[in-house]
């Protein structure tokens, strides 16, 4: 059910058992969990959509170096495009999920509109419009692994479920299923695959209470540095599924203000495993969402999740954008500065920030084709 109307929740699930015709060619049926405020506010003659949540429009799948461009989805049964597996780089431009102009239609999409799973590609979804799906508007994750067993807190056995994307140097995040919140960050210090495709990994560094049972996400499997900018997100059902570490979300658009809402943490239920989680704590040393200037009508950008953890973006502003990689790109600022060169990365970053900016240094390279520093430029 797409967000149309007010003081209505996003979804409702309708109990099987409910279901009838009745003798003037109407349907019975009852809805589960409406809240005392949805009752009053569902009048006779209103609308809904019954979402069908089958087979995805558009694959993309396994492709290095993708660009999607001047794309206009009005209907899909599932998700409007999927993202699997896919490496190099990927820029989506201009793609819009919308209802058809002209028609009555409450949805466009019958879920996401953007769904990527386990993608090595470092991505940016630039000038697009999201409408009407009957889930979220953007999904990242990486696959769950199970932790099969482990030999200690600094070795873990599981299956790679057919994924050969795994490699030396790679963040791992072991989340508790029944919490789900991370018990850990750890890099790949070694990795054997056995032909089965049994493997064992070797962590730099132990993760305490790790085992069997608990579940592993990758960081790069994940888009992490995902650039989302310039977009309009009007209303529709979900919400922003980001667990990509140094997401830029950069200048966007929304509507409604209840689509305004980012998700950080990992989601384990019965039906579906995501992840990694965001949410900052001394067990987890991924990065958070970047915030700069993005605009909600009557509201502001939220953070959400499955625990407690929510509230207002604590990374925002031009500050907290100016070191980001996106932004600044340390061997460049190096190498286009002869007088620097005998500085080292932590020295150069504080260097760009207290002189370089104000000198009009520039720290770019190849990405500022993505024309992210005209945003915060002084």
């Amino acid at each position: 059910m797409a967000k149309l109307k007010q003081n209505i929740e996003s979804y409702y699930f309708i109990n099987p058992n409910s279901v009838f015709q009745l003798s003037n060619g109407t349907w019975h049926m009852q809805f589960v969990g409406l809240s005392r405020e949805a009752m009053t506010e569902i009048a006779s003659g209103d609308r809904f959509a019954l979402p069908l949540r089958s087979q995805s429009l558009l694959i993309v799948q396994q492709l290095t170096n993708f660009n999607l461009s001047n794309v206009v989805v009005y209907a899909g049964p599932g998700l409007a495009s999927a993202w699997v597996r896919n490496s190099g780089s990927i820029v989506i431009n201009d793609f819009q999920v919308r209802r058809k102009e002209g028609t009555n239609r409450l949805m466009s999409s019958g879920a996401d509109a953007i769904h990527m799973v386990d993608n090595l590609a470092s991505t940016a979804i630039a000038n697009c419009f999201f409408e009407g799906m009957g889930d979220d508007a953007l999904n990242t994750r990486s696959t769950a692994f199970k932790i099969e067993d482990k030999s200690s807190s600094s070795q873990i056995f599981f299956k790679t479920l057919g994924l050969s994307l795994f490699s030396v140097g790679q963040s791992v995040q072991v989340v508790d299923p029944m919490t789900q919140l991370a018990k850990g960050t750890s890099k790949i210090l070694s990795l054997t695959v056995a032909p089965d495709g049994s493997a064992i990994i070797g962590l730099d560094h132990p993760i305490a209470s790790l085992k069997p049972g608990d579940l592993f996400f990758v960081a790069e499997f994940a888009i992490p540095n995902l650039l989302l900018t310039n977009n309009v997100f009007s209303n529709f059902r979900g919400t922003l599924r980001i667990r990509s570490s140094g997401a830029m979300v950069l200048n966007n658009h929304f509507v409604d203000p209840r689509n305004s809402s980012i998700f950080v943490s990992a989601d384990i239920q019965s039906a579906w495993q995501e992840g990694p989680s965001l949410i900052p704590s001394p067990e987890n040393s991924l990065s958070g969402i970047y915030f700069y200037e993005n605009l909600v009508d009557n509201g502001s950008m939220r953070l959400s999740s499955t625990t407690n953890y929510g509230g207002a973006p604590p990374l925002s502003g031009k500050s907290s954008l100016l070191t980001h990689p996106l932004i600044f790109d340390v061997k460049f600022y190096r190498l286009n500065n002869s007088d620097l060169a005998a500085m080292n990365d932590s020295q150069l970053a504080t260097h760009w920030v207290d002189h370089g900016v104000s000198e009009g240094r520039g720290p770019l390279s190849d990405i500022a084709r993505l024309n992210i520093w005209k945003y915060i430029q002084t």
